[in-house]
């Protein structure tokens, strides 16, 4: 009987990422795209997100972490609208 390999429950929002980048969307909608996540992978994805921005994808997230919003304006100046 094969082996089967369990995803790490942190490792699950990345590869719904993955799979969603696999198709080349133009829109990427991301809805708290670093909830759960340690702190590395967070940097990682927020990198991932400006790169893809710079690309030329549109991209529309929704988060409650200002300090993610924060990182993300200072690397691609993006237009925000924060409605508490």
């Amino acid at each position: 009987m094969p082996e089967h390999k369990v995803l790490h429950l942190k490792t699950i929002p990345l590869v719904a990422i993955a799979s969603v980048l696999s198709i080349n969307p133009e829109v990427l909608i991301l809805d708290e795209p670093t909830n759960g996540l340690d702190p590395r992978t967070q940097r990682w994805l927020i990198n991932l997100i400006v790169e893809l921005n710079n690309a030329g994808k549109t991209l529309i997230m929704c988060t409650h972490n200002l300090d993610i919003i924060f990182q993300i304006y200072l690397l691609c100046r993006c237009f925000f609208y924060l409605s508490l």
